[in-house]
């Protein structure tokens, strides 16, 4: 019986050593695809926010046309 016992924990850890590492593959795979993904996300934001940023303070002013002065009033 104890020998069953033993038999079946040391096949049992087997099982564990073989078994976690492609968990933790899996896992930093998924990991590692949200956060492209987030970085994409990021990107795309700042991009967005600079067109809007310069659409609305646009960085080159256009020069308005002075107006043309008064004329001289004769003084009496």
């Amino acid at each position: 019986d104890d020998e069953d016992l033993e038999s079946l924990a040391s096949l049992a850890d087997k099982v564990v050593e073989v078994a976690s590492p492609a968990v933790n593959a899996v896992q930093t795979t998924e990991l590692s695809t949200e956060v492209e993904q987030l970085h994409s996300d990021i990107a795309t934001l700042k991009k967005l926010v600079t067109s809007l940023s310069d659409a609305r303070h646009p960085r080159c002013f256009r020069r308005r046309t002075p107006s043309p002065a008064p004329p001289d009033r004769p003084t009496t």
